[in-house]
């Protein structure tokens, strides 16, 4: 495997479960409406801003590599 299929595999493998993390939250976010406490939801908010950097981060070098 070259370098590239495996930044390629590596990027992969990394944007499956920050996606599955995001769509989770944005779930539980959802069904919690207006019942949710605060800090509850603080937290969810907290790790959707957190998978969206990271996903953010992925796709920044995902574009490096592809301008090489």
């Amino acid at each position: 495997m070259d370098q590239r299929t495996e930044i390629e595999t590596l990027l992969h493998d990394l944007g499956q479960p920050l996606l599955a993390i995001r769509l989770n939250a944005e779930l539980l976010m959802h069904s919690l409406g207006e019942s949710g406490s605060d800090p509850i939801k603080k937290k969810i908010q907290a790790i959707l801003q957190a998978s969206q950097e990271s996903m953010d981060i992925a796709a920044q070098i995902a574009a490096l590599d592809n301008n090489k």
